[in-house]
């Protein structure tokens, strides 16, 4: 990291692995502990 090499990283996304954890990062967490209701 410190030679001064420019490197390049190429990436593969689909949709099939993207969607599903899109849409639990967007969504509220559920709390099912009285004493964490206030975390949300």
């Amino acid at each position: 990291m410190n030679h001064g090499k420019t490197c390049i990283v190429e990436i593969m996304c689909t949709r099939e692995l993207g969607d599903p954890f899109r849409r639990d990062a967007l969504s509220k967490p559920v709390r099912f502990l009285e004493k964490y209701k206030d975390y949300v």
